[in-house]
């Protein structure tokens, strides 16, 4: 039998809630002026997470299928965020509402959870990413940030190389 009022037991439960890792999309966005700093800092808390449940540790500098995962987490939040009507319905295989946005897009969600642009493109023989791009809101933090990232990365390119260039990602 387990004595919840033992001190001991108490001290062990304040030490697992501290090892959670929470993400507030509302105030992880806009503490970051950089995409790389944001994806890095998020990758080095998910590390520390899983290090506090498994016995195995993971060492070293971040892997890139650890800052592939990060991606793909943010990306969702941004999206559960905007598209949570959107989401639901699509989870639930409905109709999305006709006021929606992403109604022309014939949007679907894939393997992880991220919506993405349907069409006829489905047919053409290009990439899945290129066929099916993922779907971000124009005036979140998040995607201004990737766009800025971008940008950055092909020595400040114009507009129309940036766009394609997220488009090909």
């Amino acid at each position: 039998s387990v004595d919840n009022n033992d001190p001991q037991m108490l001290e062990e439960a304040r030490k697992v809630k501290l090892a959670c890792l929470s993400i507030n999309s509302n105030d992880i966005f806009a503490r970051f002026s950089s995409l790389n700093k944001l994806n890095r800092i998020v990758a080095w808390c998910k590390r520390f997470s899983q290090n506090c449940r498994n016995k195995e540790k993971l060492r070293g500098p971040l892997t890139n299928k650890e800052l592939h995962e990060v991606s793909i987490i943010l990306t969702k939040l941004v999206q559960n965020e905007s598209f949570e009507t959107e989401i639901k319905a699509l989870k639930r295989a409905k109709c999305i509402p006709g006021k929606s946005k992403l109604l022309p897009l014939s949007p679907f969600l894939d393997q992880d959870g991220l919506i993405r642009v349907g069409g006829r493109l489905k047919h053409a023989h290009l990439t899945f990413d290129n066929k099916h791009p993922i779907v971000l809101p124009k005036n979140h933090v998040y995607t201004m940030l990737l766009i800025q990232n971008e940008h950055q990365r092909l020595m400040h390119a114009g507009p129309q190389a940036v766009l394609a260039n997220l488009r090909n990602q």
